[in-house]
């Protein structure tokens, strides 16, 4: 017995110790080796604001920079260059120097993302997406996606915008109708909140209208938009004081995912109907709730193995695969029209992994595919004769996931700010809506009377300069360099210096939004909503020549967002629908903080439990356009 006893002993008790040793060696050896290169790091000769915690050093207090401003605070104690310290005393390079800044992101493939920051990007939409790859892989996907987001291209997508504002402003016209005989609060919609069982499978779903410019639109293409007119009676139940309160959060989310379902993909997902969306359900929970401070998340940066055991892991896959799952019967859909159209292609077969099996068919003359929507695009990629030019069906699925994300979230949440910022500011909310009733509203106007409308404009420009959808973004350095600067900065013994050494392996933290708010930027009054700023005193140009704006929204340079163009006359049509006919408020009593999970989202301080929500007092304004068609099923609220 005692025998049999050691034999186990020998064969599964010891290797596990011996395993488990070596674990705990290499962790220690990690530690003590990431100590050390901390502790003689050049960084260390930097201003840096006292250190809280040895351990976390600053981490916990910046988990909460979008609401304290902390960033603007130690560049007026410290300078435009400085560093705060991350685990066990870890230096971080931040720079606020507008020149520093934009030399960093001129310069991607020198500063590409830290793998802790792509992980966490490829686990919303997949490890080959546009925001996830780096250097010649990003080159050639965004050289193959670009003309989905070209001026012309967008420009013919503004029918769907126009449609998908109306049926949402229709949407809420009812629910304000309904709330004023029976009041009543109304939140999330049941599925945004949670998952559904009930599975969404894009053969039930019709195919869009196609994208016409606006010129050639035959009457029976015309997307049917109820024009607002004065000659239609309000209903009886209306009063200046008729309102409810909405998260609009959530409604701006289904909106803006019907956007991009027609026109990136082609096909109408009906989030804004479908109670019960698999889809908007799969993005409500990799979006649900703000990231809290933990440990774990400190250690799994510099312990990617930890990186298994993050929080919601399990729901966080499940959702990807959601928008796999669909991005691939999106691909299927459309190898289908393109078979029926006698368009050619190669039949990328995703199901049985067999990128070798290639199916010709008759083509229109030059084998071309003729549509410049984003899915389009991609698989016309797979007809690419040169590898440069071609993406695998992995790729392919992964940008449909990430755009599918990106398409839509991001404009989401820039709109709910926006709107939030115009209930507090009621002057500036009535300029704008006397500006937007200015214009007739059929016919429907063009894309270039929209962009034309100076004080939409500003409102737009300084709502995402205010609140920018991403807030901040981390490079690390692949080479030493040298980093120029505007002008000198004093380190931590209060020398002069007149540019930043950097070492490979040096992380750098941009703060967008804190740049943004910046003074020496936009002037003292920088934190606050002045759209006016923008007529009477615009920024110089050369002090932060970025993508749009002199702001750091869009970032710049080569990762620059490729569909910043789409995002801005999206947010515009959307305004220009919504003020022209609903009032909104701030609700009594309520304080809107920001949460940071990827995308800067709204979470209201006395109500955690409810997760993200941006809740208004939504009403209707004397001229409103009566909503067509009967309210939403209760149930689906």
């Amino acid at each position: 017995m005692f025998n049999t006893l050691s034999v186990l002993l020998a064969w599964f008790i010891y290797p596990s110790l011996v395993l488990l040793s070596l674990v705990l060696v290499y962790a220690v050896s990690g530690l003590v080796q990431l100590m050390v290169t901390q502790y003689f790091s050049h960084l260390g000769a930097l201003g840096c604001p006292p250190v809280p915690s040895f351990f976390w050093g600053h981490l916990q207090l910046l988990h909460d920079a979008e609401n304290t401003n902390v960033y603007n605070k130690w560049r007026e104690e410290l300078g435009s260059i400085f560093t705060y310290r991350g685990f066990i005393g870890g230096y971080r390079l931040v720079t606020m120097d507008p020149r520093a800044i934009i030399h960093i992101l001129s310069k991607p493939d020198h500063y590409p993302k830290p793998s802790f920051v792509r992980d966490s990007l490829a686990s919303m939409g997949g490890e080959y997406g546009l925001i996830v790859v780096e250097g010649d892989d990003h080159k050639r996907m965004r050289k193959i996606i670009n003309p989905s987001f070209t001026s012309p291209q967008v420009r013919e997508l503004t029918p769907i915008f126009y449609e998908k504002a109306v049926k949402l402003r229709d949407i809420w016209l009812s629910l304000i109708d309904t709330a004023s005989s029976s009041p009543t609060e109304i939140h999330n919609p049941p599925s945004i909140l949670r998952h559904t069982d009930k599975p969404f499978h894009l053969s039930f779903l019709s195919p869009a209208t196609p994208i016409l410019p606006l010129r050639s639109r035959s009457r029976t293409n015309k997307v049917n938009i109820t024009s607002p007119s004065p000659s239609l009676s309000l209903p009886s139940s209306y009063s200046s004081t008729s309102s409810i309160r909405l998260d609009i959060l959530s409604w701006l989310g289904r909106a803006t995912l019907d956007v991009i379902g027609l026109a990136g993909f082609g096909y109408t997902f009906d989030a804004l109907v479908d109670d019960q969306n698999e889809l908007a359900a799969a993005f409500a929970d990799v979006f649900s709730a703000a990231r809290k401070f933990r440990v774990l998340t400190v250690l799994q940066v510099w312990f990617p193995i930890l990186r298994y055991f993050r929080p919601n892991r399990m729901s966080t896959e499940s959702s990807l695969r959601t928008m796999q799952r669909i991005g691939r019967e999106l691909v299927y859909g459309a190898q289908s029209r393109m078979a029926r159209k006698g368009e050619e292609y190669r039949d990328i077969d995703f199901r049985e992994k067999d990128p070798g099996k290639e199916a010709r068919l008759s083509t229109d003359g030059d084998g071309a595919l003729k549509g410049r929507d984003l899915l389009s695009l991609l698989i016309k990629s797979n007809l690419a004769s040169e590898d440069k030019d071609r993406m695998s069906e992995d790729e392919i699925i992964s940008q449909i996931s990430t755009f599918m994300v990106a398409g839509h979230e991001t404009t989401s949440s820039a709109l709910a700010w926006t709107l939030y910022t115009l209930s507090h500011h009621q002057r500036s909310q009535s300029i704008l809506r006397a500006e937007l009733l200015s214009i007739p509203f059929s016919p429907m106007p063009s894309p270039e009377a929209i962009s034309a409308l100076p004080y939409l404009d500003m409102v737009v420009r300084e709502s995402l300069r205010l609140f920018s959808p991403i807030s901040q973004t981390m490079r690390i350095a692949t080479k030493d360099d040298i980093v120029p600067v505007s002008g000198p900065y004093r380190d931590r013994k209060g020398q002069k210096r007149i540019e930043i050494v950097i070492k490979k392996g040096d992380i750098i933290t941009i703060p967008i939004q804190a740049m943004n708010k910046c003074k020496c930027l936009f002037g003292d009054d920088a934190e606050m909503f002045v759209p006016e700023r923008w007529k009477d005193d615009p920024p110089d140009p050369s002090h932060m020549p970025t993508l749009y704006s002199n702001i750091l929204t869009f970032l710049h340079g080569g990762r620059g967002c490729i569909g910043y163009k789409f995002a801005l006359l999206e947010m515009k049509v959307f305004l220009f629908i919504l003020l022209r006919d609903i009032i909104f408020q701030p609700y009594p009593g309520l304080v809107i903080e920001k949460r940071l999970n990827v995308v800067t989202r709204p979470l209201v301080k006395s109500e955690p439990e409810r997760g993200n929500q941006m809740p208004l007092l939504l009403s209707r304004t004397p001229s409103a356009t009566i909503a067509i068609g009967p309210p939403p099923h209760p149930g689906s609220l």
